[in-house]
């Protein structure tokens, strides 16, 4: 929820791509900037490229191990905190990637 001492809104910026030469970075920052030119408005980024996800998922229904906990653990407190999102996605065939 927005803070409620400021009444700013925390917004956090994801960057979707973790390829090599991706343009996410120049888009977020570029996103972020605009953010801080509001005074309501606060701006996060988090980059997938630098924040350590499973990449491995356990099968429907079987619990996740101690090592995907983990990584959920220290990413999830990030984006809880945020009011919004905004998600900076690739492109590819004129599309969002599907997978």
């Amino acid at each position: 929820m927005a803070d409620s001492t400021t009444g700013t809104l925390r917004t956090a910026v994801i960057i979707g791509s973790t390829r090599d030469g991706r343009f996410g970075p120049v888009a977020a920052d570029w996103i972020a900037g605009h953010i801080a030119q509001r005074g309501d408005v606060t701006a996060g980024l988090i980059d997938l490229a630098e924040t350590p996800l499973p990449t491995v998922f356990p099968a429907f229904g079987q619990a996740p191990s101690d090592k995907v906990m983990a990584q959920l653990g220290a990413v999830s407190p990030r984006p809880a905190q945020a009011d919004a999102f905004v998600i900076v996605t690739p492109e590819y065939n004129h599309s969002f990637p599907r997978r």
